[in-house]
């Protein structure tokens, strides 16, 4: 399960999102049933204060996800589970796993800040694959200085440091890809990246 939440520094309904999105951090299917996510946009910048882990793209692909009917508005915060709308948060707020099937193996390695990975699927059905592929950012602490959360200091993880999307080569029954990794580390010492596949739009 890729679980997104769009969340902001500078928005006040947003500290509640985050500490629960936190609480995968002690969750046993962490890493192998559910992969969190933050995402922090850049629309509500404007109200006194800018969100430094804010930017554009992710503010795009919620509203991408908005103009392709999986997300009936934008708003913060807002979680998307496996590219749909997920408001059972503001309910319940409990995670139920889906359903899963085995498609494959995939593999990553980071060395010399290169990323190298690989994907052995079940059945060699697709034409083309993209690895999205995250930084995260822990136990970020950050005091705030202006808009909504005035005065406040805010806890963050799986915050979105580093967004990346390549196109995989496909060799024979294998898809596979090298890159470079910036190092962007600096606002954690506590980090991860995590990878899904999709098939390009």
């Amino acid at each position: 399960t890729l679980l997104e939440l769009y969340t902001s520094e500078g928005c006040s309904s947003c500290p509640s999102a985050d500490r629960w999105l936190s609480g995968f951090k002690t969750d046993p299917r962490l890493w192998q049933q559910v992969i969190p996510v933050g995402f922090h946009v850049d629309y509500w910048n404007y109200l006194g204060w800018e969100d430094p882990y804010s930017s554009q793209r992710y503010s795009q692909r919620q509203r991408n996800y908005h103009n392709s009917n999986y997300l009936k508005s934008v708003y913060t915060p807002g979680f998307v589970k496996n590219g749909r709308e997920w408001r059972t948060w503001f309910g319940m707020r409990q995670l139920k796993q889906e359903e899963t099937a085995n498609v494959g193996v995939l593999s990553l390695t980071l060395k010399n800040n290169t990323l190298n990975l690989n994907f052995e699927p079940e059945q060699a059905k697709y034409k083309k694959l993209q690895a999205n592929i995250v930084l995260l950012g822990f136990d970020i602490q950050h005091a705030i200085g202006g808009g909504e959360n005035q005065g406040k200091t805010l806890h963050h993880d799986f915050v979105v440091l580093n967004f990346e999307n390549k196109i995989l080569k496909k060799n024979a029954d294998r898809y596979n890809g090298q890159w470079p990794w910036p190092n962007k580390t600096q606002a954690t010492q506590k980090h991860a990246i995590a990878v899904w596949l999709s098939t390009p739009q």
